[in-house]
């Protein structure tokens, strides 16, 4: 798989984990619309902070091991996951919520 696609997945993978995580803990209070717009916006970010990330583990790498990969790939997901909440965060507080 290409770093690019990679990331690609990686970031929606954790946006998507992020976002069945908070349904899970409240699906009443759910809104798909939010949702989606933080969605939306965490994967643009998300994206080049990944592909960074694997570009710097794989840079002048000849093999790694399927393990390794493994490893930085779910790295990444819950990276992503948590900045999804970190930035949800920074956006309710500035409002002052």
């Amino acid at each position: 798989m290409s770093i690019v696609v990679a990331s690609v997945v990686a970031a929606v993978a954790g946006v998507g984990a992020r976002n069945i995580i908070g349904w899970l803990k409240d699906a009443t209070g759910f809104n798909v619309r939010n949702a989606a717009a933080s969605a939306g916006v965490a994967v643009i970010v998300g994206i080049p902070l990944v592909t960074t990330a694997f570009v710097t583990a794989f840079e002048g790498v000849s093999s790694i091991s399927d393990h390794a990969q493994l490893t930085l790939f779910v790295t990444q997901i819950a990276a992503i996951a948590g900045f999804d909440a970190l930035a949800k965060g920074g956006f309710r507080a500035a409002k002052g919520a």
